[in-house]
């Protein structure tokens, strides 16, 4: 029968150690199936705990029960003042830079294997003034179903075990389905782009529109001030379509191009009348709509056009 190798074992306690903390002629237990290990401290094999596999125990229960208790240890260690929060490691939904977020302090306490609401059960429940806010899902072999991914109805990581036995403390999700996460610079570059196109708007007398057409900024080729442009849903380079909504913003003109050589829905400028090219403004590296196509999304559109600016160092 094969010998499983499990990298802690539970001592009299409850406690998780390692072969290395452990001393001979005490008793251990397997983290998953709670049976008693034999602590082998050899001097040519690295020094581990073993027990024979069956059908309750295999070395992924063993992995996948090890991982679950040790991040219930760093949550416990946590609040309790013997240690620093987790870290989650998370991409910003603005610029997939990754960077280190802290556990949220409203998180009091963490639960194994949680009932939820819906009838699943989670690896990891957080609670936070006895509600369940969050779920980690642990992944050895097997990532969770379908089913349960479309219907959890609660935010929820899944972390891969090994990395969780490495590390406990700093979690690299291989699913992140946290309340979305915008970094600091992102979000201090969404608050200069917004304050810019106000005082832009105010000065040229253009009223900000809040759905539909999504703003930005550049300057003038003619006269260079400062002006707002525009784009829209369905919207193309040198589009003969009429834009939808209405009130159109006043510098969108149906006006002849020299350079095109036709008509088109065009950005114009307030001051000097100048049509803005749809070529610069979607096709060149720094104009202010440089590959992008609108979306459903109206806020999103532009925190992710300040995003741009921000990062390729136009605003």
């Amino acid at each position: 029968m094969n010998i499983l190798k499990v990298p802690l074992a539970l001592n009299e306690s409850g406690n998780l150690l390692n072969a290395e903390e452990a001393q001979s002629g005490n008793k251990y237990h397997c983290p998953s199936c709670g049976g008693e290990l034999l602590l082998r401290k050899g001097e040519i094999n690295a020094h581990h705990f073993a027990h024979k596999a069956s059908k309750a125990c295999t070395q992924e229960t063993i992995t996948h029960s090890t991982a679950k208790k040790l991040i219930l240890n760093a949550i416990n260690d946590w609040k309790t003042g013997k240690s620093s929060p987790p870290i989650l490691k998370r991409k910003c939904q603005k610029c997939n830079v990754i960077l280190e977020q802290l556990l949220p302090e409203k998180v009091d306490s963490a639960v194994e294997e949680l009932a939820l609401p819906n009838g699943f059960r989670t690896d990891i429940g957080l609670i936070s003034r006895n509600e369940i806010v969050a779920c980690i899902e642990i992944r050895v072999t097997h990532k969770v179903d379908e089913e349960k991914q479309k219907n959890f109805g609660i935010p929820y990581v899944e972390l891969e075990g090994f990395d969780v036995l490495a590390n406990p403390t700093v979690w690299t999700p291989i699913v992140d389905c946290f309340n979305s996460y915008t970094c600091r610079s992102c979000k201090e570059a969404i608050n200069k782009f917004h304050k810019k196109v106000h005082i832009i708007a105010q000065r040229s007398n253009i009223d900000l529109p809040s759905s539909f057409y999504r703003y930005s900024y550049t300057s003038c080729w003619k006269c260079k001030k400062n002006i707002l442009v525009f784009t829209w849903p369905s919207n193309y380079s040198q589009s003969n379509q009429k834009p939808l909504q209405k009130p159109i913003p006043r510098t969108i003109v149906y006006r002849y191009s020299k350079t095109a050589g036709h008509k088109y829905w065009a950005n114009t400028c307030p001051y000097c009348n100048a049509i803005q090219g749809d070529f610069f403004l979607y096709n060149e590296p720094d104009g202010p709509f440089f590959s992008f196509r609108c979306s459903n999304n109206f806020e999103n559109d532009l925190e992710s056009l300040a995003s741009y600016l921000y990062h390729y160092g136009m605003l």
